[in-house]
């Protein structure tokens, strides 16, 4: 079996998404994992995801997948444990394992919140801080 390279978004952070596309051309990447955040403020600009799609798929770049979102406190901040409500919703730990809990308590170390098919808005409304 061949394995094949993706580069990792998140290895960059501090690269906007065009600063970002300017370094996977510059450097010939072909296959990406992209970061949730980038498309996101992409989008809040007004741009659409299948712009960004094509703008990838014009150079020769496959997003292989998303980064989906990272859920995170800075560790000073004060620790409010969070509760998954939905069952489309999966929390991974920072090593990208699967973790069976339904809730968990960012610390200043970022937790995967995955989930298909679910919109920003019921993303959104499915993480609920305990109060």
């Amino acid at each position: 079996m061949k394995l094949k390279w993706a580069f990792n978004s998140a290895t960059v952070m501090h690269l906007g998404w065009d600063e970002e596309f300017a370094f996977w051309k510059k450097y010939k990447w072909k296959a990406v994992e992209v970061w949730f955040d980038k498309v996101r403020a992409c989008l809040d600009e007004g741009r659409t995801c299948a712009d960004l799609g094509r703008q990838m798929h014009d150079a020769g770049i496959e997003p292989i997948g998303v980064a989906p979102a990272v859920v995170w406190a800075p560790a000073a901040a004060k620790a409010e444990p969070v509760r998954l409500a939905s069952e489309k919703l999966e929390l991974w730990d920072i090593m990208g394992r699967p973790q069976p809990s339904r809730e968990f308590t960012p610390n200043g170390t970022p937790a995967y919140v995955l989930g298909q098919d679910v919109t920003d808005e019921a993303f959104e409304a499915a993480l609920k801080t305990q109060e």
